[in-house]
């Protein structure tokens, strides 16, 4: 077994992960771990309220799992669980989706500021002009659009939120937010079972301790020329009620035996 961890920003896999040592070893996963999306929301105060990774396993370039992973709900494959711990913020670098409501079509891209950038099948150019601080570090953004026909247009708009841009043929959805890295912790624990199995035979053995009635029966048996006596004896630790009319059942028992003479 061993821990290990990773970064693996939005958009990109990754098909080995860093033991947590002073070398940071890699280890090959022997398959490849993608991160589609990265979401975050913030308290009033900037301090992150929650955080989610949207995961997707490939082996041989196809997809086998997808899950969305938070803090304590992590995902399990091949024997490897990834747990979500933590993230990072890529300076300069932003998420842009952009919908085409005519063409039924969406496209999304990972830029960075004052640079353009094309989506061809919809013919659109866009780009990023300024963006302003606002607690996060980052947004609101001030952005360049043009479908090619119309003249280009210029608007703002906040962090993660949409902008509806119409056009004279057409209405694009636009969206942008900081791109992240999501960071994983990776743990193999391949004697996890024994562990499990030495946990359910201990609660067996409190439950027997606690809950079930210990009990003894002593027997002694004294011979004589002339007759045989028996003294019987017992305990328990629990139901003392209980155990006194099964020890008087037995005393019967013994008393009503023809064989016996006590």
């Amino acid at each position: 077994g061993f821990k290990a961890s990773v970064m693996v920003p939005e958009g990109e896999a990754t098909d080995k992960v860093y033991l947590s040592n002073e070398e940071h070893t890699p280890i090959d996963l022997g398959f490849q771990l993608r991160c589609d999306e990265f979401g975050i929301h913030f308290y009033d105060n900037g301090m992150p309220k929650d955080y989610r990774s949207d995961l997707v396993v490939l082996k041989d370039n196809h997809e086998v799992l997808q899950k969305t992973i938070e803090v304590n709900d992590p995902l399990d494959y091949a024997g490897l669980t990834f747990y979500q711990s933590s993230y990072r913020a890529m300076d300069g670098q932003y998420v842009v989706t952009i919908n085409d409501e005519k063409a039924k079509q969406e496209q999304k891209f990972f830029i960075k500021p004052r640079r353009e950038f094309k989506w061809a099948d919809a013919g659109v150019s866009f780009g990023i002009l300024g963006s302003n601080p606002d607690g996060h570090g980052h947004g609101p953004y001030k952005i360049w659009f043009s479908d090619n026909k119309d003249a280009p247009v210029q608007f703002m708009v906040n962090d993660d939120e949409t902008v509806a841009v119409q056009r004279a043929e057409n209405t694009f959805q636009f969206t942008i937010k900081q791109r992240f890295a999501t960071g994983l912790q990776v743990a193999k624990d391949p004697g996890v079972w024994v562990v499990y199995a030495g946990c359910a035979l201990m609660l067996l053995g409190l439950y027997a301790v606690f809950f079930l009635s210990h009990r003894r029966i002593w027997l002694f048996v004294a011979s004589t020329p002339q007759s045989s006596k028996i003294v019987m004896g017992g305990s328990a630790n629990k139901n003392m009620l209980g155990f006194e009319k099964e020890f008087a059942g037995l005393n019967e028992l013994l008393k009503n035996n023809d064989n016996l003479n006590i």
